[in-house]
């Protein structure tokens, strides 16, 4: 193997790992609420004023919403939950069976999942299509050519050296 081959093998070898996450995770709201446990229902009405740890860095594609009703007494909520999925059971649909009345609201944007979760509104979708599944464009990571990871520096620098010394050696 000639020297170009290897330098040109060390270089992917030292940079791959700086390069390959150059992306932010996704914020997401993450709280629980269930009626037989608990009377606070922060986690329903004002999910940023939650203490402690309201907010994750989720690694994961959706904030999610999931809201459970009983029907009879109409409207009352036994259970909920903000929190972040790869892949939710159901993106934005409301579910009925005898019992419950269940919505799923998923979006992809920062603290998107900020909604009562009756609508399928909240910051990162739109209140006015119920039971659809929508998608919010735009990707949940946000890309950044600026870093405080040194690794994205020196792949950026080894990058140039080997560039340059290859020419040096082909010369």
């Amino acid at each position: 193997m000639n020297r170009v081959n290897i330098w040109w093998l060390l270089f992917l070898a030292l940079t791959s790992p700086g390069i390959r996450n150059w992306t932010e995770a996704l914020r997401c709201y993450a709280c629980t609420y269930v009626a037989s446990q608990q009377s606070d229902t922060t986690c329903i009405d004002n999910p940023e004023e939650i203490t402690g740890q309201n907010i994750v860095n989720c690694d994961k594609k959706y904030c999610t919403i999931l809201r459970q009703e009983l029907l009879d007494p109409a409207g009352k909520v036994e259970s909920f939950q903000r929190s972040c999925e790869d892949s939710p059971l159901f993106l934005n649909d409301v579910i009925e069976d005898s019992t419950y009345k269940t919505y799923f609201r998923s979006c992809t944007s920062d603290l998107c999942n900020n909604g009562d979760g009756i609508s399928s509104g909240g910051s990162g979708l739109r209140p006015d299509v119920p039971g659809e599944n929508i998608l919010v464009p735009g990707l949940p990571n946000k890309g950044t050519l600026i870093s405080s990871k040194p690794g994205i520096f020196i792949s950026a620098f080894l990058f140039v050296a080997s560039v340059s010394f290859r020419r040096i050696l082909l010369k």
